[in-house]
């Protein structure tokens, strides 16, 4: 299951953390909003959260690394570079990863 949030402040903590908490590791979240509005500290609650609750967090940067049960974090999706888009799409297709996503909407 996809859940997407478009925020403007820290409304979506809870529908996100809850996005990524299934008890078999997949799920994914998508976090919209302009630039300077909260993403990327919504992002650090959300792996705060993650982590607290014992679920292995990891950047992007460490895609081939990321475990079974774990969750793979994008920051800044808007310029992501399409190779590691693409790379992302695939772990979405995982049912034993989680995939978090932030970027601005397009205009």
């Amino acid at each position: 299951m996809i859940s997407a949030v478009t925020t403007t402040a820290q409304a979506g903590l809870t529908e996100v953390v809850r996005a990524l908490s299934s008890a078999s590791g997949g799920g994914a979240a998508l976090v919209r909003g302009p630039g300077q509005s909260g993403k990327s500290a919504l992002l650090e609650q959300v792996c705060e959260r993650l982590r607290a609750a014992g679920r292995s967090v990891h950047a992007s940067a460490d895609i081939a690394s990321a475990p079974a049960g774990a969750v793979v974090v994008l920051d800044d999706a808007h310029v992501c570079a399409p190779d590691r888009l693409a790379t992302m799409t695939e772990l979405v297709e995982r049912a034993d990863v989680g995939v978090l996503i932030a970027t601005q909407p397009r205009t």
